[in-house]
């Protein structure tokens, strides 16, 4: 049987020694009654969560902190640990960030060091966030955030342990990825409603913009005036950053909007020239500095955030009934 020691906040496995595991995932016990699966001779690493001495409990810090703490123990240099964060984009800093705060406040409930883990309470976390309600995607981001913090493990990273990615495995398998669109909705409505508005409607600018582009929100307010260009076609704007699709080596994404001379209500070339002229006068002088496209109607008229743009995007669609 499996039992957890009173006396101490590590795990214990069977008497008989041998490595005990469940093919399924099965709901964990409360946290403080956890128990490892396999026995303090199997496990090797710098921590020792089978009742031994584990290093000290230090005060919680932030995962960027984490990681360039293991990189001054490495003697890498200030400058090389800038560079090497850097390798992390935003968002995904920002991901990794929130699910490692999750795993280290998850184990420092039983008083132990959330840097000097056993695969098997690896293991533990990634089934409690499970059956949690956790879908795959969500711990695929765990295991990457916990990998690309915690040191490795036997010369092996956590994300590429055989076990870890059994269970992940098998996480996929129990509640595959459900599709984020079930239904799409038909835009000839839409646009029928914003040519009635009658020519340079500015206010179906963004609007406009998302339909002739494959863009999302966050890229088509980010639509910047320094990089626009506009052609025989229509008009282009290149991104002033990475997207999470640009790979090392690529330029920058360009988004290309196509005009509708045939229709000048819908034209979207004629929808922001009409636009820029309005926000002119709010409109930043200085070419070193960001120029955004979208701004605020109210002062002091600062660029418009991608929650905005959506929540446009969807006031048209529940004018004309096409997304309640």
């Amino acid at each position: 049987m499996l039992q957890k020691d009173s006396r101490s906040t590590g795990f214990l496995s069977s008497s008989s020694g041998t490595c005990v595991a469940s093919s399924a995932l099965v709901p964990l016990a409360p946290r403080n009654v956890c128990c490892s699966f396999s026995s303090p001779s199997t496990v090797s690493g710098p921590g020792n969560l089978s009742g031994g001495s584990t290093p000290p409990l230090k005060p919680a810090v932030s995962r960027v902190a984490t990681v360039n703490q293991s990189y001054s123990e490495k003697g890498i240099s200030e400058g090389a640990q800038t560079l090497l964060v850097a390798a992390w984009r935003k968002g995904t800093s920002l991901a990794y960030s929130s699910a490692w705060g999750k795993w280290d406040s998850w184990y420092r409930e039983l008083e132990i060091n959330s840097i000097h883990a056993q695969v098997e309470a690896i293991l533990e976390f990634l089934t409690y966030e499970y059956n949690a309600g956790k879908a795959y995607r969500t711990l695929n981001v765990h295991r990457s955030a916990i990998s690309s913090t915690h040191p490795s493990i036997d010369s092996v990273r956590v994300a590429e342990r055989p076990l870890v990615v059994q269970l992940l495995k098998g996480a996929f398998n129990l509640r595959p990825p459900l599709p984020r669109y079930s239904t799409t909705w038909d835009v000839n409505p839409v646009l029928s409603f914003i040519d009635k508005l009658g020519p340079n409607q500015f206010l179906s600018l963004g609007f406009l913009l998302e339909v002739t582009s494959m863009d999302n929100v966050s890229e088509v307010v980010s639509h910047d005036l320094r990089f626009r260009r506009f052609s025989s076609e229509g008009v282009s704007f290149q991104l002033p950053f990475l997207t999470k699709k640009t790979k090392v080596g690529q330029n920058l994404k360009t988004s290309f909007h196509a005009s509708s001379p045939s229709n000048p209500n819908l034209c979207v070339v004629q929808c922001l020239k009409q636009y820029e002229n309005c926000t002119l006068p709010f409109c930043v002088v200085d070419p070193a500095r960001p120029n955004r496209l979208l701004l605020s109607h109210i002062q002091p008229h600062k660029p418009n955030s991608s929650e905005t743009l959506g929540r446009w995007v969807k006031e048209v669609l529940a004018t004309t009934r096409v997304f309640p």
